[in-house]
């Protein structure tokens, strides 16, 4: 059976986050927005594979009369194992906190998570119990040519959704929560605005030097560039308990560039109390667009200061279990324009290792020499190493 899913759209979450809206009872009238500092806001994950487990903390702040929200450092963040004792100290790594790459939680496990800011204020969450995980039978992306409408375009945007095929258990009500990651080879590992690449590094470019505005360099082997979705898609199986769902849509690709992709997606089994707090953003992001809507249910996570009970911490951490399926997208036959690229291409061939007088023998003065390509540094947004399923094309 086809049933639509919600899908919250995340880059307007945070946003959302610190407005508070005054409606109106019954005429319309202009919105107000009340723009607060200060405001907390944690998106946490423990899950039950390898890798896919973060915290991502922020907190509202008014800079040159624009509203931001702005990644915390320096945290102290853990995960507690509620069962054992055992804590896991996340480290912070491109504004996250990760922990160690092997960590994962098993079902039937209870997790909380302990987050203390630099300045000495602490937040705490729910315990949450790991469910059992729900397998995929089946993966597929479709290609769509209007995909959705993108505000930022103005226009409808080409791209694939990837819908999948599942078994929802007998006598038991479920609820599932779609994220994923893609992998996109690179032929370039670094493009350095304004200056060159020299030491491991982009570098200002050297006064009373006539050079390009920006040089590409090339990486030195086969390189992925690592995303993760911006959208998060949820389901209760509340109208299908124990059938078997086909073809639902649980995320899209937006067709950014027409390089192929590899997409690891992942079916999350969740507790209702998370379900009714993701399904409740869905809801703020949708009546969002009529000033005249009701206002949502109250945005209750699990988040608290435990010194300040008083205080109103957005966002959740959910522990959870998870399935995993893999589709290779070809996206080289696409007639539709990419919505972004890398523009036209300026190689820094080579450069003058001594261009002056005095130089030693050897290299003679003048010299051009080509430039090192680089490194593809492997991390959690690229690798070097080749994502299983992954076709190479010729």
């Amino acid at each position: 059976m086809n049933i639509p899913n919600h899908t919250i759209k995340l880059k307007n979450l945070l946003y959302l986050f610190g407005v508070l809206i005054l409606y109106a009872c019954v005429d319309a009238v202009e919105p107000e927005f009340d723009f607060e500092e200060g405001i907390v806001y944690i998106d946490a994950f423990a899950a039950t594979d390898a890798g896919a487990s973060y915290v991502s903390i922020t907190e509202s702040a008014i800079s040159n009369g624009d509203y931001e929200n702005v990644f915390v450092p320096g945290a102290n963040v853990s995960f507690q194992n509620i069962d054992n004792g055992e804590i896991v100290q996340l480290m912070e790594e491109g504004e996250r906190y990760f922990p160690d790459a092997s960590f994962v939680v098993a079902p039937g496990q209870s997790w909380q998570m302990h987050v203390e800011f630099p300045d000495g204020r602490r937040y705490m969450s729910d315990v949450e119990t790991v469910l059992d995980p729900v397998g995929i039978n089946a993966i597929n992306a479709t290609y769509n040519p209007e995909l959705l409408f993108s505000d930022a375009e103005g226009t409808f945007v080409p791209g694939h959704f990837i819908s999948v095929d599942f078994d929802d258990p007998v006598n038991e009500t479920n609820y599932y929560f779609w994220n994923f990651e893609s992998f996109e080879k690179t032929l370039f590992c670094e493009r350095c605005e304004g200056g060159i690449f020299r030491e491991g590094q982009c570098q200002p470019n050297p006064p009373n030097v006539r050079r390009k505005s920006y040089y590409d360099y090339r990486c030195d082997g086969d390189c992925w560039d690592i995303e993760t979705s911006a959208s998060i898609n949820i389901f209760s199986d509340e109208f299908v308990n124990g059938n078997t769902v086909n073809n639902l849509p649980v995320g899209n690709i937006i067709l950014f560039s027409k390089e192929d992709i590899l997409v690891n997606l992942w079916q999350f089994s969740i507790s209702k109390s998370a379900y009714d707090y993701y399904l409740i953003l869905n809801d703020l992001v949708d009546n969002n667009g009529s000033i005249n809507a009701p206002p949502p249910a109250a945005l209750l996570g699990n988040l608290s200061n435990p010194e300040d009970p008083d205080e109103f911490v957005l966002g959740r951490f959910t522990a959870a279990s998870f399935s995993e399926a893999t589709i290779f997208v070809d996206r080289t036959n696409i007639r539709e324009n990419a919505l972004e690229g890398r523009g036209f291409i300026q190689v820094e061939a080579c450069f003058e290792v001594c261009p002056t007088e005095g130089c030693p023998p050897s290299p003679r003065p003048g010299t051009c020499v080509p430039v090192t390509n680089i490194a593809c540094e492997e991390g959690r947004f690229r690798t070097a190493v080749a994502p299983p399923g992954w076709i190479e094309q010729e």
